[in-house]
C-alpha cells in the first residue's frame, strides 16, 4: 500500500508502508517532497533514467538503511545523505562523475563504500569529512587501487580492496588446495566445496598463522578463536627504530585475496573452505597486494608523516618464492626474517633502509577502534591538518580552524 506519493516535473515518488521509497522518471531529482515522511523512509530506490540526487535530498532520514542508485545518475549534490545514521553501506555507479561534500557526514554506521569507477570521481577533501576514513572499507574496480590512493579526496581512505569484475561463471567439481597443490582447474565453484589443508607438526592451538587464499573466508570457522586483518598503516618509530603493524579484528567474510591471522582453535592440520562462490580463470591465480601506509613518528614532536619511501605492503603468495627483505608471519603472531615465503601465507616485505628495526604486531578486539588508537598513539600525538588539508606542527599553530582525530576545532 503506497503512504505517500508525489508528482514534480518528470520525477514521481512514492513511499510504501513498508518504509520503501521509490523514485522514477527522467532528469533531475532536485525537489524533496517526502521531506515531512523522511522518519519513516527506511530503503530508497532509485530507478533508471535519474540523472542526479540534489543537494540535501536524503537529509536526516535516520532510519534509511539501504540506497539504490542506477548508472543513470551522473552528479549527487553535497550534504545528500547527510545524517543518515543507520546507512552501512553505499554503492557509487561509474555513471558518477562528481559528488559533493559532507555527502556522508554523520554517518556514524557506515562500514562499505563501493566505488565502481575506475577513475577515481571528481571529489573535494570534505567529501567524505565526518567519515572515519581510517577504518571504512574502500572497494574500487580491480587495477584502479593505486590511482584511488593518490586521488584528492579518496586518499584519506587506509583501506583500499579492489574487485574482481563478475566472470561467466561455469559448473566444476570440488577440489582441494593445499601447499604442495596451489592450483585448481579453472571454472566456478559453488560454496564450501573448495577446501585448504595446510597440515604442519609446527600448527598449535592457541598461536597466530598467516593466510592469503584465493577465496572468500568466514572468519567464525570453527578452527579459529579469532581472525585479524591489516589496518592498513605501518608506523616506524625512528627513536626506538620500531616497525609496529597493526591488526583489527575481523568478524565479517574475508574477500578473496586478503591477507590476515588467524588465531588457532586446533593442533597439527588447517582446513578451511571457501564462504563465497568462487570462479578460477587461471591455473595460478594473482593476489592482489594490500598496501600499507608508513609513517616517521617522532616522539618529541608528537607528529606523524607519511613516508612512501620504505615500501612496506603485507601481501601473500600462491606460489613459494624469495622476495628481498622478505619477512613471514610466524604461528605465535610474531614477524621472523626467511629466505623464502611458502604458498598461501602472508608476508611483510620491508626496504633495506629499515630491515634493522625491530619489528612488533599490535592486535585489537574492537574493529571499531581507529587505526592511530589501535597503534597506540595517543590523541595528543594525533596529526593536525589545515582546512586544505596540509599537516601542520600542533605547536605553531595561528588562531584558525584546524582538523584533527577527524574532527574541527578552533585554536584561539
Amino acid at each position: 500500500m503506497i503512504a505517500f506519493n508525489a508528482i514534480h516535473g518528470d520525477i514521481t515518488w512514492a513511499l510504501s508502508d513498508d518504509g520503501t521509497l521509490s523514485i522514477s522518471g527522467t532528469g533531475d531529482m532536485n525537489d524533496t517532497p517526502w521531506c515531512s515522511q523522511k522518519d519513516k523512509i527506511k530503503r530508497v530506490v532509485i530507478e533508471n533514467g535519474v540523472t542526479s540526487i540534489g543537494a540535501m535530498a536524503f537529509y536526516n532520514c535516520s532510519v534509511l538503511t539501504s540506497v539504490t542508485i542506477p548508472n543513470s545518475v551522473t552528479s549527487i549534490g553535497e550534504y545528500a545523505f547527510y545524517g543518515c545514521s543507520s546507512l552501512t553501506s553505499i554503492s557509487f555507479p561509474k555513471s558518477v562523475t562528481s559528488i559533493g561534500i559532507y555527502v556522508l557526514y554523520g554517518c556514524s554506521k557506515m562500514k562499505e563504500i563501493y566505488s565502481w569507477n575506475a577513475k577515481p570521481t571528481n571529489v573535494s577533501i570534505q567529501t567524505f569529512e565526518g567519515l572515519n576514513t581510517m577504518h571504512l572499507k574502500l572497494f574500487v574496480p580491480e587495477g584502479s587501487g593505486d590511482t584511488y590512493k593518490f586521488a584528492t579526496g579518496w586518499m584519506n581512505f587506509f583501506n583500499i580492496y579492489e574487485m574482481e569484475y563478475a566472470p561467466v561463471l561455469s559448473e566444476a567439481e570440488p577440489t582441494f588446495i593445499s601447499d604442495s597443490k596451489p592450483s585448481v582447474t579453472k571454472g566456478y565453484y559453488k560454496e564450501k566445496t573448495v577446501t585448504y589443508v595446510r597440515e604442519e607438526n609446527s600448527i598449535s592451538k592457541d598461536c597466530y598463522a598467516s593466510f592469503c587464499l584465493p577465496f572468500a573466508v568466514d572468519p567464525t570457522d570453527a578452527q579459529f578463536q579469532a581472525v585479524y586483518v591489516p589496518v592498513g598503516m605501518a608506523l616506524y618509530n625512528t627513536e626506538q627504530n620500531t616497525l609496529r603493524i597493526g591488526f583489527y579484528k575481523e568478524d565479517k567474510i574475508i574477500p578473496a585475496g586478503t591477507p590476515f591471522l588467524a588465531l588457532l582453535a586446533a593442533d597439527n592440520k588447517v582446513e578451511i573452505k571457501n564462504a563465497l562462490p568462487v570462479n578460477y580463470t587461471s591455473d595460478s591465480p594473482v593476489v592482489k597486494t594490500n598496501v600499507v601506509r608508513t609513517f616517521n613518528y617522532i616522539d618529541s614532536g608528537g607528529l606523524m608523516s607519511e613516508n612512501n619511501n620504505y615500501g612496506i605492503n603485507i601481501s601473500g603468495t600462491y606460489k613459494q618464492i624469495s622476495p628481498a627483505g622478505a619477512y613471514t608471519f610466524n604461528s605465535d603472531g610474531g614477524v621472523g626474517s626467511t629466505a623464502s615465503v611458502a604458498p598461501f601465507r602472508a608476508y611483510v616485505a620491508i626496504a633495506k633502509n629499515i630491515t634493522n628495526a625491530k619489528i612488533l604486531t599490535s592486535f585489537d578486539e574492537d574493529s571499531e577502534t581507529t587505526d592511530i588508537g589501535q597503534l597506540q598513539i595517543t590523541i595528543d600525538q594525533s596529526p593536525v591538518y589545515d582546512l586544505n588539508g596540509r599537516m601542520t606542527n600542533e605547536k605553531l599553530l595561528k588562531p584558525g580552524i584546524y582538523i584533527k582525530n577527524g574532527k574541527k576545532y578552533i585554536k584561539q
